[in-house]
Parts: structure tokens; C-alpha cells; sequence
């Protein structure tokens, strides 16, 4: 008897020897196949296509777009104008009074309307006629507004607001729209290039040039051709698609690159679509958002999603309001 149990006691231990080393019997304990393993699922990494940092090129365009506006000297400049103009009114108004004493001159009758003379017509009603309300961006401002002829871009600043049947926009400190330079015959060069070179040949004096009024956008910079839009101070921004569906964006500073079609979205970005939302809380986070639909967002983003099939989803939603 006492040799039996000695024998089973070996049995036993034996069994167990041959378990895992907690106890669980070796016919459980089986090793995972290599495509099954966590273990050696090797570490996810978006693909370099999608995750491309800025070069040094771009960077350096894209703070040049974004930097703060100096207006202080444009806004000298002005009120020296003005000044001078008012001054100059004021003598050519002093001498007409001069003369019309000496000669007992009271002024000249304002000569009445002919009846059939046909109704002045409005610049600015003949212009939102011949232009869709789709075409047409309605831009307000509470600050200062100027083209830069050289560089070919109009800036409004504080507190913009854009409108358009597919857009809306609103950013509190400026926004910069870079238009595209055409050439409107061949050889034709950028202000900012005859602006070089007139300072090169600074001290010469060319025959028969004459100072010319050019107004904003009377150049060669077509605003149907723009290549940047560039709007900073908490930008929020709602457009609509194709089929109808309305899209929310938000963040510190927003570029747009017409070109390519690529936005960055800098500062808190926010983007909601109707299938997502994605935001990252950070002041340093970014969103890039490639023209081909690509998509890279800094560490920290949090993204909520809707129902990944909307045709099951709505089907469910259908099954839940059928009456029993």
C-alpha cells in the first residue's frame, strides 16, 4: 500500500513537471502561430506619402503667409496724403473765392436735365447681375484693407467675414488671399521684379514714362487664379459639398494652397465632417489635409466616428422603429 502511493505521488509529479510552470496542463499551453502572435506585430506606421514633413521651402512660405500684418506706415502714408491733399483744396479754394470777388463772379448755375436723357446706370447692380451668387464672395471687415501690387495679395484684417452660398468663414485677426500672376502678353515680369530693376537703374531717367494710376487688381494678378488663402486668429469655417453635406473646420491658423489643394489647420485644429470628428486640444497640433484625401494629424487627436456602414446603420435605425 505504502509502495502505491509512493507510485502515484510520482505520477502526479511527474504530470505536473511536464505542465506550464503555473500549473496548466501542456496540451493547453501552445505556442501562437507567428500571423496570430501580438507580440511580433511589428509596429504601425503611416506611410511616408502620407506623413511628409514641411521642407524648409515650404515652411518658409507658409510663415511668411501667416505673419503678422505691419499696416502703421501704410496707414502714415495715407493720412500724410490726406493731409496734403486738404492743404492744396483749401489754397485752389481760396483763390476761386479771390477771383470771383474781383470779377463779381457768383457761381455757375447748374444747367437742368434734359428729359430724355437716358438713366445713369449702377456699376454695382450690373456687376451682381452678370455674376452668380455662387461665383460672388462677400468679404466684411472691421480693420484696415490693402493690395499689395508687388506681391499680389489683398489683406483684410480684424474680425473678417466671409460669405458664399458653399462657404462661410470667420477669423479674428487677418485674412490674405495671394493671387496668381499672369502675363498678359509674352515677357511681361511681376511688380516686385520691375520694382528691381527700377531700383538698380535708380538715378536714370527713362523718356516718355509717365507715372500711371493702377488700381488694385488692375495689374496682372488674376483673382480667378489664386494660390493661397491664408487666415489667422481662431478660424472657423463651414463649406458645403458636392451632395450637400456641410463640413466644419476650426483652429488658430488655417492655410489653403489652391494649387494643390492641401489645407493645414494649426493650433487646436478641429475638423468635423459628417462621418467624423477630429480635433487635437493642443496650441502646437496640426491637421494636414492632403487634395488626393489623405490625412495626418499630430500626436494627442482624438476621433470619434458614426456608424462605419451608414446603409446598415440605417437599416438597424429602420428594424428599431418597425412596429412589432
Amino acid at each position: 500500500m505504502k509502495k502505491l502511493s509512493s507510485l502515484l505521488l510520482l505520477v502526479l509529479t511527474g504530470g505536473l513537471a511536464c505542465g506550464a510552470p503555473d500549473g496548466v496542463p501542456a496540451h493547453i499551453v501552445q505556442p501562437l502561430p507567428k500571423e496570430l502572435d501580438p507580440r511580433l506585430e511589428p509596429p504601425l506606421a503611416p506611410p511616408s506619402g502620407i506623413v511628409r514633413p514641411l521642407t524648409a521651402e515650404e515652411t518658409a512660405r507658409r510663415e511668411r503667409e501667416l505673419a503678422p500684418v505691419p499696416t502703421a506706415g501704410l496707414k502714415e502714408d495715407g493720412e500724410k496724403a490726406i493731409e496734403a491733399y486738404n492743404v492744396k483744396e483749401k489754397t485752389v479754394d481760396g483763390q476761386i473765392q479771390e477771383f470771383r470777388r474781383q470779377h463779381q463772379v457768383t457761381g455757375n448755375a447748374a444747367s437742368p436735365a434734359a428729359d430724355t436723357a437716358p438713366a445713369a446706370s449702377n456699376p454695382e447692380e450690373n456687376f451682381m447681375r452678370a455674376n452668380s451668387s455662387n461665383n460672388l464672395y462677400s468679404v466684411d471687415c472691421d480693420g484696415d484693407l490693402y493690395f499689395d501690387m508687388e506681391e499680389g495679395v489683398l489683406v483684410f484684417m480684424k474680425n473678417v467675414r466671409v460669405r458664399n452660398p458653399n462657404l462661410s468663414m470667420d477669423c479674428a485677426d487677418h485674412l490674405k488671399i495671394y493671387a496668381e500672376f499672369v502675363p498678359k502678353k509674352p515677357g511681361d515680369k511681376k511688380p516686385s521684379e520691375r520694382k528691381q530693376e527700377k531700383e538698380k537703374e535708380k538715378g536714370k531717367e527713362k523718356e516718355g514714362e509717365k507715372p500711371q494710376v493702377a488700381l488694385p487688381n488692375g495689374g496682372n494678378f488674376d483673382y480667378n487664379s489664386i494660390k493661397t488663402v491664408a487666415a489667422s486668429g481662431n478660424v472657423k469655417a463651414s463649406y458645403t459639398n458636392k451632395e450637400g453635406e456641410t463640413s466644419n473646420a476650426q483652429a488658430d491658423k488655417i492655410t489653403y494652397n489652391a494649387k494643390t489643394g492641401e489645407i493645414i489647420l494649426t493650433g487646436s485644429p478641429v475638423i468635423i465632417t459628417p462621418d467624423a470628428i477630429i480635433k487635437n486640444p493642443n496650441k502646437d497640433a496640426f491637421i494636414r489635409v492632403y487634395s488626393n484625401g489623405n490625412m495626418y494629424s499630430s500626436r494627442g487627436t482624438k476621433t470619434t466616428f458614426r456608424h462605419v456602414d451608414k446603409k446598415l446603420s440605417d437599416r438597424d435605425k429602420q428594424k428599431t422603429n418597425r412596429k412589432p
